[in-house]
């Protein structure tokens, strides 16, 4: 039970401490080596993203893109992290899915994300991403339908 509960908080962690490091990057506030440094310990060598238009990026043109990104959104920028919730995981890996909220300069956007995190001593939470698959989602939804349901609720 305790690995079980362990891998949970230390997946929400991770989450949470990457997007941080993510506003402060992308919102220009940190030029800081050793926190990009961090990054890239975070990033497994075999990590692959989907993008929320589809498109399908390596560990290295992920890298290249968040560096390539540095301050572009503003010192107003601002990532929140919503709804995290476990949907598998095993005593060195996990499945979680979340929501994740970036505002700035006037906008919002909106996206579902799913990881799958593995255990790992090299980076600072104990886990490593080795995929990563995000959604846009609206910001707001007109037709009274749920953006998320429970798991076993049905429509």
């Amino acid at each position: 039970m305790r690995s079980e509960v362990a891998i949970i908080c230390d997946a929400k962690a991770e989450i949470v401490g990457l997007h941080d490091f993510f506003t402060r990057w992308f919102g220009g506030l940190s030029q800081d080596r050793r926190e990009f440094a961090r990054c890239e310990r975070a990033l497994h060598a075999d990590f692959t993203m989907v993008t929320p238009d589809g498109s399908l990026c390596s560990r290295d043109r992920t890298l290249e893109r968040i560096r390539e990104g540095h301050g572009a959104a503003g010192p107003s920028f601002a990532i929140r992290i919503e709804d995290v919730e476990p949907l598998w995981h095993e005593s060195d890996a996990i499945l979680v899915a979340y929501v994740e909220v970036q505002s700035g300069a006037g906008r919002t956007t909106r996206r579902r994300s799913s990881a799958l995190l593995t255990r790992s001593g090299s980076d600072p939470a104990g886990l490593v991403w080795r995929h990563l698959h995000e959604t846009w989602m609206q910001v707001s939804v007109a037709s009274g339908c749920q953006e998320s349901r429970k798991r076993g609720e049905h429509a």
